[in-house]
């Protein structure tokens, strides 16, 4: 059994999972992270028990399934020039801007 982050207590139980990036419109392997949560009987705080791989996290975040899901519009929707996406995805847009910052940072 892992032991809790904040208090070192090894007595811990299942809690259930923690989806990441479950996606209603697209079903793949690579459209859902799943990791176990424990919570810790000693001071309650709940944690995922078991991390998953490098390369399953890989996977997940260079599919196509998970840039897909990241946009408002359809997934079959057209468009005519690239600047398109981001005016009509406004999270891409925020995303592509504060990319572009952390890059001038370093």
């Amino acid at each position: 059994m892992k032991k809790c982050f904040v208090c070192d207590s090894s007595d811990n139980f299942p809690k259930g999972m923690f989806c990441l990036g479950k996606n209603k419109i697209i079903s793949s392997d690579k459209s859902v992270l799943e990791m176990p949560l424990s919570e810790c009987r000693n001071c309650s705080f709940v944690f995922v028990s078991s991390l998953p791989s490098d390369d399953e996290v890989n996977a997940y975040y260079t599919s196509n399934v998970f840039w897909q899901s990241k946009m408002s519009t359809s997934v079959n929707s057209e468009f005519p020039c690239w600047s398109d996406v981001f005016e009509q995805n406004p999270s891409l847009h925020e995303r592509h801007s504060r990319a572009i910052r952390q890059f001038n940072y370093i």
